[in-house]
């Protein structure tokens, strides 16, 4: 699926940004789609506190913001921003029509990996709703696993990433994620709570003792 998408953004225009720019403003429309050639971006919006939420994260391979286009809605809902350096290929909706218009497989492929991005999105949506520290947390590193993960036996978590970044993707407070990445380290599910290596079995063993789909 991948090389597909990588396909229909071959054309598009290269743009790099640095860690921490904005991407894309809440409200802005839908100018461009971006696929990401190298690197992290994060969705996110601001809570009543003024803290930032960390809803989602793209990495390499994917394509925002693909959903809000296909919606039909006129604006972004969220703020995008590089988490590390980042560059993708970027092309106007038009164009990726255009690219479609007599292409059944391809127009299905799009449509099945905009359902599984959405899937994730709610996922994580519903995750922040969750009382439970634990369950918050382990969701989240199950989730970081999967879109950032590199290794096997170990795995280590390709974005960096401080217990704040945690507290503010898994809806704790930063005290709170402390505590509970103390618990997973000494449990043997996080090897090393500074650079996120992780034991998969170990995790994938604790997330289905709390029946955390993935």
């Amino acid at each position: 699926m991948t090389s597909v998408l990588q396909k229909l953004f071959e054309n598009g225009k290269i743009k790099t940004y640095s860690k921490e720019d904005i991407i894309i403003y809440e409200g802005d429309p839908v100018v461009h789609l971006h696929h990401i050639d190298s690197g992290y971006v994060k969705v996110f919006n601001f809570i009543n506190s003024g803290n930032e939420r960390i809803i989602f994260i793209y990495g390499p391979g994917d394509v925002f913001p693909l959903t809000t286009h296909l919606s039909r809605r006129q604006a972004v809902g969220n703020f995008y921003a590089a988490m590390t350096d980042v560059q993708v290929r970027m092309i106007e909706p038009r164009h990726l029509e255009q690219q479609l218009k007599d292409d059944i497989d391809k127009g299905e492929m799009l449509i099945n990996y905009a359902y599984d991005i959405n899937q994730q999105f709610f996922q994580r949506i519903d995750i922040l709703s969750v009382n439970d520290a634990r369950h918050k947390l382990v969701s989240l590193l199950v989730f970081l696993v999967q879109k950032a993960g590199s290794g096997t036996s170990l795995v280590h978590i390709d974005i960096p990433l401080t217990h704040q970044d945690i507290a503010n993707m898994s809806g704790l407070a930063r005290e709170s994620v402390s505590r509970q990445m103390a618990l997973l380290k000494k449990e043997g599910v996080v090897q090393d709570s500074r650079s996120l290596a992780i034991d998969p079995v170990r995790l994938r063993k604790m997330g289905e003792d709390l029946a955390i789909t993935t």
